[in-house]
């Protein structure tokens, strides 16, 4: 459970952890938006870290970042919208209460009748993907409006016409063993353990708030659950991720300006998407 746990948990960024951390590389400038130039780039692209999971009073609404995005051709997320949309509801025939004990499985029918005043347990509501019910039920007990950061861009990107992309596939997670297809054990354990998770979350929101990269990238490799393998896991939810994704990044920016949005852990470190594309030898300064 606690290695599952983890593993949810920098899904959706949500965590507070620490392990041996590597200090042979310069942290990064404290930053979300970054611009991408030089090494032969014709136009401008940008890199910048979300946290996936967000109240909506702390979404940047800036012109600023309109009007970064609206420079651009493409936006790239982890996972495309269209792949996430095919993945937003449970196989035909499947209710949450396939997967939830009862007990957790009432507290969750508890807040969709209190939120949306539905009771019919045939609604497609009880029919959504895992990581849906944790915005819900974070909200629910926080008395917030929690979104998707990565839907919010997405929004903008359609609003000014860019193609729509993804850096990885849900097949290459799963390649990777950093995600099962339906996973419901991280919205138990949060349900479990929700004073601790909420205060945990509140801590990694105000390191996010304050652009402080650097610090969400050490909370993300620490381990208080002293689980095995754990830097391997590590190594594949982030190094493996960000070296996978950088010949696209460079592949896509070299043909057009883009905006490529992930979360925040994955700019800073040594082998963060920073690092890296500075290493690759272009030019990657902060914006924000």
């Amino acid at each position: 459970m606690k290695k599952i746990f983890c593993y949810f948990l920098f899904i959706v960024l949500h965590f507070n952890l620490n392990a041996q951390i590597d200090t042979s590389y310069k942290p990064i400038e404290d930053a979300l938006i970054w611009k991408i130039e030089g090494n032969g780039l014709v136009n401008t692209s940008y890199l910048f870290g979300t946290i996936h999971s967000i109240p909506i009073n702390f979404l940047d609404t800036s012109l600023k970042l309109s009007t970064i995005i609206s420079s651009c051709k493409s936006i790239y997320t982890e996972v495309s919208d269209s792949e996430v949309w095919a993945k937003n509801y449970l196989p035909a025939n499947k209710n949450i209460k396939n997967f939830l004990p009862k007990r957790h499985y009432k507290k969750v029918q508890k807040a969709i009748n209190e939120i949306y005043g539905i009771t019919n347990e045939e609604d497609s509501i009880f029919r959504q993907n895992p990581y849906n019910y944790y915005n819900m039920m974070m909200g629910y007990y926080t008395k917030t409006i929690f979104t998707s950061y990565d839907e919010y861009l997405l929004i903008i990107a359609h609003k000014y016409g860019l193609n729509k992309k993804g850096l990885e596939t849900f097949e290459d997670r799963s390649k990777e063993g950093t995600q099962k297809t339906i996973n419901f054990d991280g919205l138990i354990y949060f349900l479990e353990t929700r004073n601790e998770e909420i205060e945990r979350y509140t801590k990694h929101l105000k390191n996010y708030i304050n652009h402080y990269v650097n610090q969400t990238y050490i909370n993300a490799t620490n381990n208080p659950y002293k689980f095995e393998l754990f830097d391997t896991f590590v190594y594949n939810m982030l190094d493996k991720r960000n070296l996978n994704w950088l010949p696209k990044i460079i592949n896509a920016a070299q043909k057009e300006s883009c905006f490529f949005a992930f979360g925040a852990a994955h700019l800073a470190g040594k082998n963060g998407v920073v690092n890296l594309l500075r290493k690759a030898g272009y030019k990657v300064v902060p914006v924000l």
